[in-house]
């Protein structure tokens, strides 16, 4: 079975124009990101969220830039993981 048989059989079913992966920049949200480029080239794109919550949170953003920028994947901005701090 090729990764791109995992994921296509659940988008079948839906029209859609994007498909978003929320990315972590952890091993769960990693995997379903690489599913969704295979599944979906032209469609998927990762959105990342810094909250500014816990103290290793640039890191993380960092790192999922960098993830992105190794896999020449790209977020939905140059920047795909852009600070959102809390109100």
């Amino acid at each position: 079975m090729d990764s791109q048989d995992l994921l296509r059989p659940a988008l079948a079913g839906f029209d859609y124009k994007r498909l978003a992966v929320a990315f972590s920049g952890g091993m769960d949200s990693t995997v379903l990101l690489h599913l969704a480029t295979q599944a979906a080239p032209s469609s998927a794109v990762a959105l990342h969220v810094n909250h500014g919550l816990h103290p290793d949170a640039d890191q993380w953003q960092a790192h999922c830039a960098a993830v992105l920028r190794g896999a020449r994947l790209s977020g939905p901005d140059p920047n795909p993981a852009r600070s959102c701090p809390p109100k």
